[in-house]
């Protein structure tokens, strides 16, 4: 109960989670004080998990009023983290498939094995 208490007078800020903060800011684009459902789909759509966006939209959106302010965010942070996290691994999967695909295409070219348009 203290704890709550605590919290309750000393919401979260830039100074207290300046991690929340820097990843907020690029939610609220408009500087509201507030983002909406939509708008935290489209952090998942920048990041290139679109199949994250409708969880994550529900999990930050704790009251159902499509309404979502720093400390709702904060509070749920750890699933921001997972959604971003899994689209970097996306990411990086997507680019190591390249790379490997681009050496064995210049090893089969080493060889004398590539197509004649190669």
């Amino acid at each position: 109960l203290m704890y709550l208490r605590h919290r309750e007078r000393h919401p979260p800020s830039k100074t207290t989670n300046p991690r929340e903060w820097a990843v907020w800011q690029r939610v609220d684009r408009a500087r509201k004080g507030f983002v909406t459902r939509s708008e935290v789909k489209s952090l998942c759509y920048r990041f290139e998990s679109e199949e994250h966006a409708e969880v994550l939209a529900n999990l930050l959106d704790v009251r159902g009023r499509d309404v979502i302010d720093f400390r709702d965010f904060v509070a749920a942070f750890p699933h921001v983290q997972v959604m971003r996290k899994a689209a970097r691994l996306k990411l990086w999967h997507r680019t190591c498939g390249l790379g490997v695909a681009g050496n064995v295409a210049g090893h089969m070219a080493q060889a004398g094995e590539a197509s004649a348009g190669a």
